[in-house]
């Protein structure tokens, strides 16, 4: 029960994208540090109320049950909460409005967050890390996945790309398939 295992596919598109973020989002509200934002919320909670006192008021002189609409409290139940947004020379824009190999750079990185900051042990099956990337990212990325990512999740990766394979690693084994 201590194990985790997330795969991600070898295309990358935005609900793949949404799916990480609702990890990070479910890891933040699970963490130890979740008490810090539980003060926001309720900042935010007082000012929903204050808004929209007159909805409430009229609900509950109709059917006598006081009523309160509110942010949730437990945000694991509500998926969808964070975006990323990303700085330009223009200002700011979401990360969804850039290519999308910087998308796919943020995923690897979502998880090695959450996988960090869990009490549970990660199992990441990664199909082509490579896609939507050009060779120079690949070869970063593969270095990321071998120096960084690997220290801490046991990772199966598909890949074609000599930026995954032909980088030397005592910690990683490389089996070809295919036919002879």
């Amino acid at each position: 029960n201590r194990i985790k295992f997330i795969y991600i596919p070898a295309i990358k598109d935005e609900r793949v994208f949404n799916e990480m973020l609702n990890i990070l989002q479910q890891s933040l509200f699970d963490s130890k540090n979740k008490h810090v934002l539980d003060e926001p919320i309720g900042e935010a909670n007082k000012a929903v109320q204050g808004i929209i006192g007159d909805l409430q008021k009229d609900f509950e002189d109709a059917t006598g049950i006081a009523n309160y609409v509110e942010l949730p409290t437990t945000l694991n139940y509500t998926n969808g909460l964070l975006q990323v947004n990303t700085k330009t020379q223009g200002g700011t824009v979401t990360i969804d409005k850039r290519g999308d190999g910087i998308r796919t750079h943020y995923i690897p990185k979502i998880l090695h967050y959450v996988a960090t900051h869990s009490k549970y042990n990660y199992i990441w099956g990664f199909e082509e890390p490579e896609n939507s990337y050009e060779y120079r990212r690949c070869l970063q990325v593969a270095e990321e996945f071998d120096r960084q990512y690997s220290d801490i999740c046991q990772i199966f990766i598909t890949s074609h790309s000599p930026a995954f394979l032909g980088n030397e690693s005592e910690k990683k084994v490389i089996v070809r398939i295919g036919n002879v």
